[in-house]
């Protein structure tokens, strides 16, 4: 949805959450918005409107207020759909309010065009989701694996949690973090084994191509808990959230894919 590049930051605002002390690590809520410009019929052929033009009407409409990315995600003859990130939830309910509702008068169309605002659902897995699924997959509940308890984490960057000696993440640095919502029974992060990369991909665990060795910026692991309780707690506090982690006094930020899943370690 949004660039996974982290992008550096001198303040991560008032809503960030420490994740984890020790390796310096922040949960910040997301804030994306759905903004839909809906177009006036078209009664001159060949008549036509730029997108790139809507975007930077709706950026002036806000300024001061600074958009982190805005990009069209959908463009027909009945409206053009932009979806937009901003810093923080208390800046998106202000621009929700500026713009909703609101119209833009644009050359060449008699009527104006209006535009409309909300906040944006992403996509992410519900407890009703994972309980279902597992449900109908008839798994066994007392199975480490076969219900519901493990977390596949995709986008993180390596060194976020390298160690320092090989350039490969430590599993036991990312298993320290994830300790936050409960306890851990195991980690596996698949690009540390240099043999996953010569296996089937239904059993190597690698889901994201590029991740080869020797050239890694972002890694993928499976995070499995003792109990189903560290589990819900894990993907509850990730949801639609951002990780950050401070480096030398400035913010990092990148956006972790978060998704539940089968692993039998």
């Amino acid at each position: 949805m949004m660039q996974n590049q982290p992008a550096a930051l001198d303040y991560l605002g008032s809503e960030a959450e420490e994740f984890n002390k020790s390796q310096n690590l922040y949960l910040k809520p997301m804030a994306v918005i759905k903004i839909t410009v809906v177009l006036p019929r078209m009664t001159i052929p060949g008549q036509s409107i730029s997108n790139w033009d809507l975007m930077e009407r709706l950026k002036r409409a806000i300024d001061p207020i600074q958009m982190d990315s805005c990009k069209v995600r959908e463009s027909n003859i009945d409206s053009v759909v932009f979806e937009s990130e901003l810093l923080s939830l208390g800046i998106m309910q202000k621009t929700i309010k500026i713009l909703d509702g609101s119209t833009m008068k644009v050359s060449g169309f008699a009527e104006p065009l209006k535009v409309k605002v909300k906040e944006a659902k992403l996509d992410f897995p519900s407890r009703h989701d994972w309980d279902v699924w597992f449900m109908k997959a008839k798994m066994n509940e007392n199975k480490p694996g076969e219900r519901p308890d493990t977390v596949y984490l995709a986008k993180i960057p390596v060194k976020w949690f390298c160690d320092g000696y090989n350039g490969l993440p430590s599993e036991r640095r990312l298993r320290v973090a994830m300790e936050a919502f409960g306890a851990v029974r195991d980690v596996d992060i698949p690009i540390c084994d240099p043999l996953r990369a010569q296996m089937n991909p239904k059993i190597s665990g690698i889901q994201q191509k590029g991740f080869g060795l020797g050239q890694d910026v972002f890694f993928e692991a499976y995070v499995q808990y003792m109990e189903y309780k560290g589990f819900a707690t894990a993907m509850d506090s990730l949801r639609n959230r951002k990780w950050a982690k401070r480096i030398d006094g400035r913010f990092f930020q990148a956006l972790i894919k978060v998704r539940d899943t089968v692993v039998l370690f």
